[in-house]
């Protein structure tokens, strides 16, 4: 009798407490590690931990792609400023006022004629040999 009632006052004491926290108890002090449902499914709790390193793994491989995509994205916007900026400078040197402007100064006059067509016959180009 005195066996059962050890067992007893056993099962009594390890029911007390928080049952998290009895679980947390047992990981530190390595209980869980000497019952067969872990050592059975060792290989599966190591394959869990090379998908969470990998899963981590990813996660700042991720995280860093984006931040380059961000970075080119503003790089691109300030290209694309440049070119705006570029283009319109280049459409107001290209105003024939403008061009006028920038030539008298050479001494070059601008022509009030319009052009015409100089028009030769074909003979004219040809070489006899």
């Amino acid at each position: 009798m005195s066996n059962t009632l050890k067992s007893k006052e056993k099962k009594i004491e390890k029911s007390k407490g928080f049952a998290p926290a009895r679980f947390l108890a047992s990981i530190l002090n390595g209980e869980v590690m000497q019952k067969e449902v872990f050592l059975k499914n060792i290989s599966f709790l190591i394959y869990l931990v090379v998908i969470l390193i990998f899963y981590m793994g990813y996660g700042y491989y991720a995280e860093n792609s984006l931040r380059e995509l961000m970075n080119s994205d503003e790089k691109l916007k300030e290209v694309k400023a440049e070119y705006v900026t570029s283009k319109s400078i280049l459409e107001q040197k290209k105003l024939q006022s403008k061009i006028a402007e920038t030539v008298k100064s050479t001494g070059l006059k601008e022509s009030l004629e319009s052009p015409y067509k100089i028009r030769t016959e074909e003979s004219f180009f040809k070489i006899n040999n």
